[in-house]
């Protein structure tokens, strides 16, 4: 997934999601790039934000997978 807020190139964002197979089911990798002339800035506003916002996505995948695997 790929957006931008305003005109592109003043902060941009690439999300990416990747399933890999392991021996006891499937690993997910997700990450965030930002990119643009603001990207620095905004980021040290934003980093603890964007990495609570991962955690807590993560947490909520896990018992949602967890619950409906048994």
């Amino acid at each position: 997934m790929a957006g931008s807020r305003g005109r592109s190139g003043l902060f941009d964002g690439r999300h990416r999601f990747a399933l890999s197979p392991t021996r006891s089911g499937t690993t997910l990798v997700h990450s965030e790039e930002f990119t643009g002339i603001l990207a620095p800035i905004l980021m040290k506003m934003l980093e603890e934000k964007t990495r609570g916002g991962f955690e807590a996505m993560n947490a909520a995948l896990k018992e949602r997978v967890e619950a409906n695997a048994g």
